[in-house]
């Protein structure tokens, strides 16, 4: 006798997951009220997942330190898991299989969206950090907004040291 099961696949069962750790914080002795993601929940998450075995420290010097925490929110984390979903929305079928092709023309759109948010209109924008700041400001991110070092890091990583670079 042999046993099946179905593991379900894909951003949606990687957020249902997600969502279902999230649930179990409020469970424990120690409540996370707002729901975050930390080092040793991603560590638990890509093992129970994908068979992954990466060290809490090796999350937080990768996955982490790109979002500038100890931590990530479920809408950051959430964001991340539907990337390859959107960029698959944005094309017609017979694309699909070129996924690393077609993310940029997703984000493209999302640049778009955010100068909106921001600026007013989508036109594209000199990268300051002043446009960091006020892009973390528009969405909430007041922390990270408030992070000189961190905005400044982040402007050296996107521009490489030049300067006039545009946002288009």
């Amino acid at each position: 006798m042999t046993l099946e099961f179905d593991r379900p696949i894909g951003a949606k069962a990687d957020v249902s997951e997600i969502l279902y750790v999230s649930t179990l914080h409020q469970t424990s002795e120690i409540l996370r009220e707002d729901g975050s993601i930390n080092a040793d929940d991603i560590s638990l998450f890509l093992v129970s997942r994908y068979g992954l075995s990466i060290t809490p420290e090796a999350v937080k010097d990768t996955i982490l330190k790109a979002y500038g925490g100890e931590k990530i929110d479920l809408v950051e984390l959430v964001s991340i898991l539907f990337i390859p979903q959107f960029c698959k929305f944005a094309s017609p079928p017979e694309l699909t299989e070129d996924l690393e092709n077609l993310c940029p023309h997703v984000i493209k759109g999302v640049l778009k969206m955010v100068l909106h948010d921001v600026t007013g209109d989508d036109e594209p924008k000199e990268l300051t950090v002043e446009l960091i700041r006020e892009i973390f400001l528009r969405y909430g991110e007041t922390e990270v907004a408030e992070n000189e070092s961190l905005l400044n890091d982040m402007l050296l990583a996107a521009t490489g040291g030049d300067q006039g670079v545009m946002l288009n």
